[in-house]
């Protein structure tokens, strides 16, 4: 055996390890993605959501937004099923921090509780928070579940009115 092979594999194998220690893949805080706060152009029911496990710690998503964008994807009933495109971009009335401080103030999904999702033909809702440092996430606002999630966490949301009352009425669809 080559042991100058073995060293670099093993070497390479380590180095491609998490470091969050073993027995668990939980990451601590959120995350952003660079770029400016944008609504995504289309909303999917059957897009990777990270499901009702709370896998992250902390917080749902940073604090100090200085936009926050309500992402409003109307149903139409003619748009292939679980699909939906943008159809308006509404910015926050209110301080756009008071909707991340609303958001990570919602209590953890219990992962031994079991429900079911129906899609119900209505409007569906992203928010796009935007951060000064040019970052931004995008929160995934599941209605039909009563939930939210955003880069690896999903939090329980037990009033869809309460969230959406940090922007204005959407414009009525279809």
């Amino acid at each position: 055996m080559n042991v100058r092979r073995i060293s670099a594999a093993l070497l390479g194998t380590a180095l491609l390890m998490p470091t969050s220690g073993c027995g668990g893949n939980a990451v601590e805080g959120p995350s952003a993605a660079s770029g400016p706060a944008e609504c995504p152009s289309t909303f999917s029911w059957f897009a990777e959501s990270p499901g009702p496990s709370p896998d992250r710690n902390g917080d749902l998503v940073g604090s100090g937004a200085d936009t926050a964008l309500l992402c409003v994807y109307p149903f139409n009933a003619e748009d292939s099923a679980g699909s939906f495109r943008l159809g308006q971009s509404l910015p926050a009335t209110k301080n756009p921090d008071r909707v991340t401080s609303y958001l990570n103030g919602l209590s953890a999904v219990d992962p031994a509780v079991v429900s079911a999702c129906a899609m119900m033909g209505r409007d569906q809702y992203q928010i796009a928070l935007g951060y000064p440092a040019g970052t931004h996430t995008v929160v995934r606002v599941e209605v039909n579940c009563g939930r939210v999630s955003a880069t690896g966490a999903t939090r329980r949301l037990q009033r869809t009115d309460t969230l959406l009352a940090f922007w204005p009425l959407p414009a009525a669809t279809g």
